[in-house]
């Protein structure tokens, strides 16, 4: 009946451990689908990222998805092996979201584009995009953040599963992909509107100085958008230490409970 199916679905959320570990899957999909579909406009951007093509993205992501295929099976299982599930989800928050504010250094390296247009005494082979350093930052920062949300949301569904009993799992999975797919969305919509803002050319026209207080140079609009990524990653990670410490004080709880009653 739909009543009894409310009051279950209540009665779940109002398990503490259950409702943590729903609040670290969906502030983590968020940050990370800023990380994701930032990367591609701060390629595209020519006043404020590289101003490349979708080429370029495109094999960054090929290259990047090629290391992934190649060690995230080996990486995560070292990782519970030797940190345990809680502690790679802590370290995975960090490697999947704070190495993009590296990607603005990038600007500064010689890009394919821009070694083609720069110093024409170079050969053949330093202006290829193989050798290129942005490509490389780009495609390990991407392998990095590919790896580790994989991996961190691998080990969030095994803890989640492990916390609910075998009768309440589909409604708990059920409720992380609701909750998945709305913070996406919203990770999407909120990363092209600080993207529009950040990266728009018009900004420096504006006569107002409210305005210009407000909207940065859009030559610092890669710095603003990766700035207010790494900000919204540490808010994220803070959810998932707090979720750690939970599962602490749970199995500290639960020894001394078992200790006493074997005592006794």
């Amino acid at each position: 009946p739909p009543s009894s199916s409310s009051s279950s679905l209540l009665l779940l959320l109002q398990d503490k451990f259950i409702r943590q570990s729903l609040i670290v899957t969906n502030s983590f999909s968020f940050v990370h689908m800023l990380t994701l579909e930032g990367f591609p406009l701060f390629c595209l951007s020519e006043s404020a990222g590289l101003g490349e093509s979708e080429m370029f993205i495109g094999r960054v992501l090929s290259a990047a998805g090629l290391l992934f295929v190649l060690l995230y099976g080996t990486l995560y299982s070292a990782s519970t092996k030797h940190l345990g599930l809680y502690n790679t989800i802590v370290w995975t928050n960090v490697l999947a979201i704070q190495p993009a504010i590296l990607n603005p250094i990038s600007v500064f390296l010689l890009s394919p584009s821009k070694m083609q247009n720069g110093n024409d005494n170079d050969d053949d082979a330093t202006k290829d995009w193989t050798v290129s350093l942005s490509f490389w930052l780009l495609t390990v920062v991407m392998a990095t953040s590919m790896i580790s949300a994989n991996a961190q949301i691998a080990a969030l569904a095994v803890v989640t599963n492990q916390a609910s009993g075998p009768s309440q799992r589909s409604t708990v999975n059920g409720l992380t992909q609701l909750g998945t797919s709305c913070f996406r969305m919203l990770g999407t919509v909120a990363v092209g509107v600080l993207s529009s803002i950040a990266y728009n050319t018009a900004a420096s026209s504006i006569s107002s100085s409210i305005l210009h207080a407000l909207i940065p140079p859009p030559k610092y609009g890669s710095l603003v958008v990766y700035g207010t990524i790494s900000v919204c990653g540490w808010y994220s990670l803070a959810f998932a230490i707090k979720l750690k410490e939970m599962a602490t004080t749970t199995t500290t709880t639960t020894s001394i409970s078992s200790s006493s009653s074997s005592n006794s």
